[in-house]
């Protein structure tokens, strides 16, 4: 392992070997346009996306990347007080920005199998006080599933019900959930069938994260063909997808919150403003962003009532119409937002220290009542995103020539 100057720990690869292959993944004026450090970046993340096929078909590596592969990695700061938080599994295009917050963040797999669930549970690498956070889906409904078997190891746990974490992550969940609550409103419009829809919408996978098998559909001659080429490959329109108003606007927002019992303990917001106003995330480019801090209280009220009985970290994205609150998605897990776009960094690793204030009882709720400068929050001037942001994410984002 290796520690650049900025105290972020990285995997110990030949940087001449990894410009070899980035030059066949990525294009030459994009490599041009980057720092050195940020192309190893960016192909540490390519090859978190697609080791496992490298492996499967055969192709090679030089041996210190498939050593690299194989080795925890660690985004801290200075010291020799011992990693108390981790997250499950590795995200390796977080760990620049993770680097920043200020307390002691591991990362427990790094493109491995750590645990997979059943018992035994594995310890906590401390005998006490660490944390393990899940950052997608799958690990979140795993921690939920063995939560006790991991306390009686000596694992910090804040999850809910491995049901209610499997329902508020899956969209046509989320969808369900919110019609047993009176929240429809507050939902774009599910449609059954491309029939009864409107053009355009969009259409997502059930179980998807960060667009994966998105598309938006201009017609109903398109939502059928989609739907003939899934039944073909033996899946289901109504099964696996659904098929969902597409809520035009270009300024989204995402907010994580740390929640127990359904109330809510701290919140941020992050605003982004894309070029279009029809897109999904990350096929697009963003222009602007901007942070609440405090959250406003009116999307906090908004979220509030999803969240019964809920407890962990969470992140919801929506947008705010001219025609009321519009909810996309719940993600019970740590997001992209906290991890790398928040700002001041430190205001990261103030969020998630407060784990341990809440789990000591000395943490209160917040106060969603309504007043003038909290009913809209406190938002930092409009910032430009970072390169580094654009960059993580460039595959999606190129234009064609």
């Amino acid at each position: 392992m290796s520690m650049d100057t900025d105290g972020i720990h990285k995997p110990a690869l030949t940087l001449a070997r990894l410009e070899e292959v980035a030059a066949e993944v990525f294009a030459e004026d994009l490599l041009e346009s980057l720092p050195r450090h940020q192309v190893q970046l960016m192909l540490t993340y390519w090859m978190e996306e697609h080791v496992r096929e490298f492996f499967l078909t055969g192709q090679d590596f030089a041996p210190e990347v498939a050593t690299a592969l194989n080795q925890p990695v660690t985004a801290r700061q200075e010291g020799s007080q011992p990693d108390r938080f981790h997250c499950l599994p590795t995200r390796a295009c977080w760990y620049p920005a993770i680097g920043q917050i200020g307390i002691r963040f591991n990362a427990l797999s790094w493109h491995v199998e750590w645990w997979a669930g059943g018992l035994p549970v594995p310890k906590p690498p401390m005998c006490h006080q660490c944390w393990i956070l899940p950052t997608n889906q799958k690990y979140a409904e795993l921690i939920a599933r063995w939560q006790q078997e991991l306390r009686a190891q000596g694992w910090k746990v804040l999850t809910s019900s491995k049901d209610l974490v499997a329902e508020l992550g899956n969209k046509a969940g989320l969808h369900r959930l919110a019609a047993q609550r009176g929240l429809l409103e507050c939902m774009p419009r599910h449609f059954a069938s491309p029939r009864v829809a409107a053009y355009p919408c969009i259409v997502k996978p059930v179980d998807g994260e960060y667009g994966q098998r998105t598309v938006i559909v201009k017609s109903l001659k398109e939502a059928q063909r989609i739907e003939a080429c899934l039944e073909e490959a033996g899946s289901r329109l109504s099964e696996s997808y659904v098929l969902q108003e597409l809520v035009v606007g270009a300024h989204e927002f995402a907010t994580s919150m740390l929640v127990k019992d359904g109330e809510l303990y701290d919140a941020v917001t992050t605003e982004y403003v894309y070029e279009n106003s029809e897109y999904f995330y990350p096929m697009c480019r963003e222009r602007w962003r901007r942070f609440y801090d405090p959250a406003p209280r009116a999307h906090l009220r908004a979220l509030s009532p999803f969240l019964k009985d809920f407890s962990g970290i969470c992140n919801a994205n929506y947008k705010v119409c001219s025609n009321g609150f519009r909810l996309f998605e719940i993600n019970v897990r740590m997001g992209g937002d906290l991890a790398t776009d928040v700002m001041p960094r430190s205001r990261v690793g103030d969020f998630i220290s407060k784990l341990d204030e809440l789990d000591g009882g000395w943490l209160k709720p917040l106060d969603l009542i309504a007043d003038s400068v909290a009913d809209v929050g406190n938002p930092s001037d409009w910032t430009v995103p970072p390169k580094a942001t654009e960059a993580n994410a460039c595959w999606n984002l190129q234009e064609e020539d």
